[in-house]
């Protein structure tokens, strides 16, 4: 997708103002480049589709979301391949995560999985 130059200017200037606010820090499972690429698509698709690039309120808290949506996906997902963690189905359906106290933590860093 090639970006309208307002549009990575103005993504780069909202990344810049919230490094500067600890966004980040704070916000562990939005990251910094995976943010400013989804921000980049979704201001090129409105300014597309309504002529107008800035976000609302809204808007810019469910590309947030997005975002920390796919990380702990990704997060998840990683765990339970590397078996850090286990996973059951309750009763009620609902689904339970629980440590596997039998994991090795240096498995954490594996790349094999």
């Amino acid at each position: 997708m090639a970006f309208k130059y307002e549009v990575v200017e103005l993504a780069n200037g909202i990344i810049e103002t919230l490094h500067e606010n600890k966004f980040f820090e704070e916000t562990t499972f939005v990251g910094e480049t995976e943010l400013l690429q989804k921000l980049k698509e979704n201001m090129q698709r409105k300014w597309e589709t309504d002529g107008e690039m800035l976000l609302t309120d809204n808007e810019f808290i469910e590309t947030c979301n997005e975002v920390m949506h796919e990380s702990l996906t990704d997060t998840l997902g990683t765990l339970l391949d590397k078996e850090a963690i286990e996973m059951s189905i309750g009763a009620d359906g609902e689904i339970y995560y629980s440590a596997n106290p039998n994991f090795n933590i240096d498995k954490l860093l594996d790349d094999d999985v």
